[in-house]
């Protein structure tokens, strides 16, 4: 992963949604994951591995839904089916999975000025 050309953010965020929903649990994918990009943050400063646990823990919690217990206790909780729960809870879930990669990049970007 030392060479990709995409940024080491958005590849940490993959990698995390991407073993999050192969493996179905947010802890075994965000921590493979970061043992994977590991090697990428051996030259980076330090505020780029804060933002890399940001990434990665965005990443983590894409695509929770019928595979989490989280989603379950939700429907249950609320009283709702299956179709409300998806729309209610993957709404919520999307927008806080979009805010906190897209911070992540922004601070990114201000610490590249900033230097």
């Amino acid at each position: 992963f030392k060479d990709s050309p995409l940024s080491p953010l958005l590849l940490a965020w993959i990698i995390t949604v991407i073993l999050r929903v192969a493996l179905g649990s947010a802890n075994r994918g965000a921590l493979t994951a970061a043992g994977l990009v590991q090697p990428m943050l051996a030259s980076a400063s330090p505020n780029t591995a804060a933002l890399m646990v940001l990434a990665i823990g965005a990443g983590s919690i894409a695509a929770s839904h019928v595979n989490d217990a989280g989603f379950w206790m939700f429907k249950e909780y609320f009283d709702l089916d299956v179709k409300q729960t998806l729309k209610n809870l993957d709404s919520t879930r999307n927008d806080y999975r979009s805010c906190r990669f897209r911070d992540s990049h922004v601070d990114e970007y201000l610490g590249t000025l900033i230097k």
